[in-house]
């Protein structure tokens, strides 16, 4: 079994992050901290949200994944720069680890005569839920048995 599949941009992915951020609001909100503590807080908080989103420069993004056998993969990234170039790289599965919404993948390629590590977080909206099951089941064949493969 083998796979070949584009990725979509992940809402999930999106939605945990403004989860999270509701999450440690309302945390730090029913704290017993004092009110100017919290307001500091809130603030502070705020700003690294606003600067996450607004400021921060865009990260590369994986577009397609295609596994060629037990261990080659070719992955293209889209470049958030403003022409939208799309990096091909091919290289070997190391390690894998997931969870029930999420997987993360480790490359190692060769790039310049040097081994690069690469780590993608493929999010389960990412894919159609027929891939989604074929990236566990390559996940867990690559692993030859189950424990090797951390479901966290």
């Amino acid at each position: 079994m083998r796979i070949n599949t584009t990725l979509q941009e992940s809402l999930l992915q999106k939605r945990s992050e403004a989860v999270l951020f509701l999450v440690v609001c309302s945390i730090l909100i029913f704290s017993d901290m004092s009110t100017w503590g919290k307001s500091f807080a809130l603030i502070l908080l705020c700003i690294f949200a606003a600067y996450q989103r607004l400021l921060q420069k865009p990260t590369p993004r994986i577009v397609q994944l295609i596994q060629f056998d037990k261990e080659t993969w070719r992955w293209l990234v889209r470049e958030p720069n403003k022409n939208k170039k799309i990096s091909v790289s091919n290289g070997r599965l190391i390690s894998v680890h997931g969870g029930w919404f999420v997987l993360v993948l480790h490359f190692e390629s060769i790039e310049k005569n040097q081994v690069v590590t690469e780590s993608w977080i493929i999010w389960r909206d990412q894919v159609d839920s027929h891939d989604w099951r074929r990236l566990i089941i390559i996940a867990r064949f690559w692993a030859n048995d189950s424990s090797k493969v951390n479901h966290s």
